[in-house]
């Protein structure tokens, strides 16, 4: 096995420190880095200046990733494939067409064990999970004429396997009784072997040969009968569910009646065979599923502790399920559970810690789930609420504290009961910030259950979801800085949309790159809307498979997962095999392997910008609209940025964004004064500051008072010098007037990026713009004539897109009619689109497309007329309660109501030709990579130029067409075409001659020396 990295004694991880960390102050990259270049510059020289290794050390950027991380990962997409795991056949396939890893997990099912603690014990599904031979001892005191075995195939039927008896001699030398081949095998159906009455004796039975797509044998956990089982030949802790019948009788008997715990043991390679055959790496979660929607647990661990599931405000029990069977929400506050999973986790990591696995993932998806249920709010069972009130003990240490802070008159904190409506109060922020709290103390106990099994690997959060509008971070409990406190990293699943408007791949990058840790898009979806397709999409195209890994290529991805290589669930059709995604990703892999040896030790260059986002703010007031408008707007302007928060590390950026963060706390007013009393530039847009943790006004200005405001000239711009830095308020707050603010004052503030781009022209690019906010309203179309929508288009029309729920049924069986007006809801229709029923599928998507030029700004009215006849509940059209969009108003049969209909518009509008193209600049202290995307349709020309801050020489070259740019120094210029939605990796590589490279070896290796 192959580690990726080498732990300290105190069970932590240790990055090795660079040279240049010796060499400047904060420390980049690491010493093998330096070699690495410096050996690949001997082997380009050429003539060149004399080298002074100490000033490139100074001139080298910092990078978003901590060097303590620098010793796992060693380069973006470092590992890449697909999400998913699969057997040897599908393997080899993902293999074959360059995949080098795919990842797996081993969650928690509780079974009975009487000898472990509170009798929950548990299943190392490594030790059965599959073998060439699949076998069993048969202990015989009568004679018998035939023996059984129950084969599961995995809801396949073209399956087949070779059973084969023998009698065991001294020392277990076999002589075969009878043998037979089954083929075609039926999902769970018993195979008969019969054969001529057998005298009582030991006896082995055995499956082998599996044929067609998977099969196996059920079996039951614990070894309660006397003959052993063997899976590839080793004795496991269970018994092949078989059955005897014995001579003289019909009757078949069972070798374990009654079994209560069956698990299926796989006739096959295992995973790890597989993946060491394959030479590939597989990345692992461990833990439990905290996410109700996936239900595991079995009914008799709820039946037995009846508190196990999360309640609601109401006190009502919260189930889901993504399937056929409803579950209770698995609680996050359970002491059994919490005792008995982490006794699991640390078993089963101790069993494949010597596999080849990258990285560890605790649990899967984690989350309350209010973030399903926007009007449930949770948790309010017992265990939650001792939790709570240790918690509230904690933070105010007496009661008298808190009734103060409350208003309220408990005796005691056992009294204390949590809010159960969200208004703007300081009992709600403490229950939020309690819920926050405690899902990050489940990665706590997940942390240090993992890290008792193994500590050579970085240890990560999973992430998911989108919670990057209105509260949904606080339904979902994460924060990316607590996340960050509990952590090595963050592997990610987010699911990206169709035309991705709001650039929302770029959004979980840029909130997580600053917080130092590995990012790990492992789970990387991408949805296209399709309402015939299950769930109401389907997986890749061949464009957004390109353009969102090279996205993850320039934003330093660790391991980019792709979802996935085959199969379906019931919210999208995600997989890639057989699509012409397939092909595609076949020639990315392909680039990426040849990508890899110019990468190495390459990251992220560190933003000069970061935008601040208040934990207070957010939470309480929910993510602001205008934070993602500018995110997308500065990434269109190519001004790099991250997102900073409360517990950030605020040092080397030179400036700081905040936009409309009305609440701050206390901590982080003194820490933002602090950062411009220190030299730092604070921009301030919006409301700032309007008020504490406490919801209360400052007592003192966070700036401090006579600070003197000077106008800039012909701007909405005012300056105010506060002790070394300085202060800016741009008066403007609407998006382009923040964003244009911002691009002005680049080049004052010096936070541009050491890339730069400028293209000609300008190209028509479809833009996607809706009602941002989360569906929380079903309305009901049966007792309805009309609902609808008026709109205003910012460009030219294209689509009007919206969704439907069923309630969970099938299709009504009548069409809907959806239409497009000018001027309102009695104005003329220039758009109509009848929806046939069999596209009427629960929370699918449908567009109504318009032919023409409909210009932006012209008043217009979305239709949906409900069908005659309709039983309620049986389909409605998603909507808010609240009044997100601001340019129009809903409609219930033809009268203006409170709330908005959830709707997306698609449009097309005149853009810069450089707005379509991303851009993302990697170092490993010396060398460059400049990654390129193109999101437009069309051909885009582009100028770029690199400031690599010394005068030394480099080596320009275009990787994947070979294509030499030149040797240039100081500034480097050159143009480049990228073809529609094309990517181009462009890397500068430092060139020096013979000579001075041997002199900067042995600075080198003085300076190992001093390390």
């Amino acid at each position: 096995m192959t580690n990726v990295g080498k732990p300290d004694e105190r069970g932590g991880h240790c990055g090795k420190t660079s040279v240049m960390y010796l060499m400047t102050q904060g420390g980049r990259n690491t010493y093998m880095a330096l070699l690495a270049s410096v050996f690949l510059a001997l082997v380009t020289t050429s003539s060149a200046q004399a080298l002074d290794l100490m000033s490139i050390g100074k001139g080298c950027p910092d990078v978003t990733l901590s060097p303590l991380y620098h010793t796992f990962q060693k380069q973006p997409c470092q590992y890449y494939g697909f999400s998913f795991d699969d057997d040897y056949e599908e393997l080899k396939q993902m293999k074959d067409i360059g995949c080098i890893c795919v990842g797996s997990g081993r969650i928690w099912h509780p079974v009975h064990d009487p000898n472990a603690p509170n009798g929950d014990g548990y299943i190392i599904q490594d030790d059965f999970s599959a073998g060439m031979s699949l076998a069993q001892v048969l202990l015989t005191e009568r004679p018998m004429n035939s023996v059984a075995v129950c084969a599961p195939t995995y809801s396949t039927s073209d399956s087949g396997l070779t059973l084969t008896l023998y009698l065991l001699g001294k020392g277990n030398e076999r002589l075969q009784i009878a043998s037979k081949v089954f083929t075609n095998v039926t999902d769970n159906s018993w195979l008969e072997l019969e054969f001529p009455e057998q005298p009582p004796g030991k006896y082995l039975l055995e499956a082998t040969n599996p044929t067609g797509s998977r099969i196996g044998l059920w079996a039951t956990q614990g070894d309660q009968y006397k003959g052993d089982a063997l899976v590839g030949g080793r004795t496991v802790p269970a018994d092949f569910l078989t059955k005897i019948r014995y001579a003289g009788s019909d009757e078949c008997v069972e070798i374990v009646p009654n079994p209560h715990e069956r698990i299926p043991i796989q006739l096959g390679r295992s995973l790890w065979d597989s993946i060491r055959e394959l030479g590939m790496y597989c990345s692992m979660f461990v833990g439990d599923w905290n996410n109700g929607l996936f239900p595991y647990y079995p009914d008799w661990y709820y039946e037995k502790y009846p508190d196990f599931c999360m309640l609601d405000q109401h006190g009502k029990r919260i189930e889901a399920t993504m399937f056929d069977k409803q579950r209770g929400w698995p609680s996050i506050d359970h002491p059994q559970q919490i005792e008995g999973c982490k006794r699991f986790t640390t078993a089963q990591v101790r069993r494949l810690r010597d596999e080849r696995i990258p990285m560890w993932i605790m649990g899967g998806e984690e989350l309350y789930p209010t973030y399903c249920f926007p009007d449930r709010w949770a948790d309010y069972q017992t265990n939650a609420l001792i939790h709570f009130r240790k918690f509230c003990a904690m933070l105010y240490g007496d009661i008298s504290k808190l009734n103060s802070s409350w208003q309220t008159n408990f005796s005691s904190f056992d009294e204390v009961e949590p809010p159960k409506t969200p208004i703007l109060s300081i009992p709600w922020r403490d229950w939020i910030d309690f819920r926050f709290r405690a899902m990050q103390e489940r990665f706590v106990w997940l942390y240090q259950a993992i890290l008792s099994g193994d500590t050579s690997r970085l240890i990560l959060t999973p992430n998911h979801g989108n919670i990057y509008h209105d509260i949904a971070a606080t339904r979902m409990g994460m924060m990316p800085d607590l996340y960050a406190q509990v952590c090595d990293g963050f592997e990610t699943g987010q699911i990206i949309s169709d035309a991705d408007p709001e650039l929302f791949n770029l959004m979980y990058t840029d909130s997580l790159m600053s917080l130092g840790k590995v990012v790990s898009p492992n789970r990387l979806a991408y949805k296209f809307t399709n309402p015939k397709a299950r769930g109401g999409g389907t997986s890749y195209t061949p464009e957004a498979a390109r353009r969102y890994t090279y996205e993850s290529l320039g934003t330093g991805a660790w391991f980019l997962g792709l979802i996935q290589w085959r199969g379906s669930l019931p919210d999208g059709e995600w997989g890639v095999k057989g699509t012409p995604a397939a092909k595609e990703i076949e020639h990315i892999f392909g680039e990426l392997k040849k990508l890899q040896p110019y990468l190495e030790h390459m990251y992220p260059i560190k933003p000069r910008l970061g935008i601040y986002l208040s934990r207070c703010t957010w939470s309480l007031l929910g993510f602001d609209p205008l934070w993602t408008e500018i995110h997308v707007g500065l990434i269109e302007r190519h001004v790099p940025k991250v997102f900073l928060y409360d517990d950030s590390d605020w040092a080397g950026y030179p400036a700081i964004l905040t936009v409309n963060n009305a609440i701050i706390s206390t901590k982080t007013a003194s820490k933002l004064r602090h950062y411009v009393e220190s030299g730092g530039t604070l921009i301030i847009a919006g409301r700032f500051g309007e008020k504490n943790e406490m919801l209360k006004p400052f007592d003192q200005p966070i700036l401090g008072k006579n600070v003197v405001v000077t106008p800039l000239p012909g701007t909405n711009i005012w300056t105010a010098k506060v002790g070394n830095g300085m202060v800016v308020w741009i008066l403007d707050t609407t998006k382009n007037g923040v964003i244009d603010a911002l691009v002005r004052l680049v080049d004052d503030l010096e936070i541009s990026g050491p890339t730069t781009i400028r293209a000609q022209g300008t190209t028509k690019r479809k833009r996607e713009v809706g009602c941002a906010g989360a569906a929380d309203m079903p309305i009901d179309l049966s007792p309805l004539k009309s609902l609808g929508q008026t709109f205003v288009s910012p460009g030219d029309l294209i689509a009007v897109r919206f969704s439907t729920p069923t309630y969970t049924s099938e299709p009504v069986g009548c069409p809907l009619e959806v239409k497009i007006r000018r001027n309102g809801p009695d104005g003329e229709v220039i758009a109509q689109k009848n929806i046939p029923s069999d596209e009427l599928t629960d929370n699918s998507v449908h567009e109504i497309t318009v032919s023409g030029t409909i210009p932006g700004g012209t008043p217009l009215y979305l239709e949906i007329e409900a069908p005659k006849s309709l039983p309620k509940q049986r389909l409605g059209v998603w909507a808010l309660k609240e009044d997100w969009y601001p340019k129009g108003d809903l409609y219930i049969d033809g009268r203006r109501q409170s709330g908005d209909l959830q709707f997306w518009i698609r449009y097309a509008e005149e853009s810069p030709s450089d707005s379509c193209v991303e851009a993302f600049t990697l170092t490993d202290g010396l060398n460059y990579a400049q990654v390129f995307v193109n999101t437009a349709p069309s051909e885009v020309s582009i100028n770029v130029e690199l400031k690599p801050g010394n005068t030394f020489p480099y080596q320009v070259r275009d990787v994947l067409s070979g294509i030499n740019l030149g040797r240039q120094s100081s500034i480097i210029r050159y143009p480049i075409t990228l073809p529609p939605y094309g990517s181009r990796v462009v890397v500068s590589m430092f060139d020096v001659t013979t000579k001075d490279t041997k002199q900067a070896l042995i600075a080198v290796q003085k300076a190992r020396k001093c390390w």
